[in-house]
């Protein structure tokens, strides 16, 4: 790689090329786990707010950065080229998944802002399905 594009890779923050269908698919299953984390963190925050346990300020900070962390993490898989056919229809199923996870993630910090505890908790039932389909997905992929 020449220095211009290297310089050009680390600014635009891609993930870079994925050489093969193996390393796609063990960027598939980091981006499954990592993402699974980001939702975790959020629904947990939450529901310690919902039971007393933590204050609106903390939650919302948590909730912030867990869907900062997602749209990083959807992004840096998103940006990878597939290599084949076969990483292209895992690109396909597994963006479906990561776009419910991330959506959930900002309809939650939306909610929890408005104060809107029937928006909160529609999107924790979002969050709690994603996490189980981005769990699913690790072990399709592992």
């Amino acid at each position: 790689m020449v220095p211009g594009a290297l310089a050009v890779a680390l600014l635009t923050g891609c993930a870079g090329p994925t050489l093969d269908a193996g390393s796609y698919r063990q960027a598939a299953l980091h981006t499954t786990i990592d993402l699974a984390s980001a939702v975790a963190t959020a629904e947990l925050a939450t529901r310690l707010e919902l039971t007393g346990r933590s204050l609106a300020p903390v939650t919302s900070e948590v909730v912030s950065a867990a869907e900062d962390d997602g749209s990083s993490i959807a992004e840096s898989f998103t940006s990878r080229q597939p290599p084949d056919e076969d990483s292209r229809a895992l690109f396909s199923q597994l963006d479906d998944v990561v776009t419910a996870a991330t959506d959930a993630l900002t309809a939650l910090r939306m909610a929890l802002g408005l104060g809107n505890q029937a928006g909160v908790r529609q999107a924790l039932d979002e969050l709690q399905r994603a996490r189980a389909a981005l769990v699913g997905w690790q072990e399709r992929l592992q």
